[in-house]
């Protein structure tokens, strides 16, 4: 059985991946069965939840990036798009104080996107 430090059992590491799939940003207001499906094998492998969390983040934060630099990326339809962030992340990335700094971006820009922006674009046409 996976050990699950954060979470109690089964259906409540399935609820918080889905509550968190639907809470980032991008994302549909209503998962499917292939997002529970989704959830279900990620329990299945031992995932975390906080490295599920942390996952949700880094995607967020390179869309983000993507979206200043080549324009606005389609919405997210499925927690697959997840999935392979998630089983491919690197022991360097994983490593509690990168998870903090990207937790910290991703806060920053989440509680004012627009100023973040802003900040971007000041500092890259900043002179040298």
């Amino acid at each position: 059985m996976p050990d699950h430090t954060s979470v109690v059992d089964r259906t409540s590491y399935l609820a918080d991946v889905i509550s968190l799939y639907l809470n980032a940003p991008d994302t549909p207001n209503d998962e499917s069965r292939s997002d529970w499906v989704i959830a279900s094998q990620l329990y299945s492998s031992g995932i975390p939840i906080k490295t599920v969390r942390f996952a949700f983040q880094l995607v967020f934060l390179r869309r983000h990036l993507h979206n200043l630099n080549e324009g606005i990326s389609a919405p997210i339809r499925s927690l697959a798009y997840y999935q392979a962030v998630i089983r491919n992340l690197t022991d360097s990335e994983l490593d509690p104080s990168y998870m903090a700094y990207i937790a910290y971006k991703y806060s920053k820009v989440c509680d004012d996107p627009t100023a973040y922006i802003q900040r971007i674009k000041e500092s890259a046409e900043a002179p040298g």
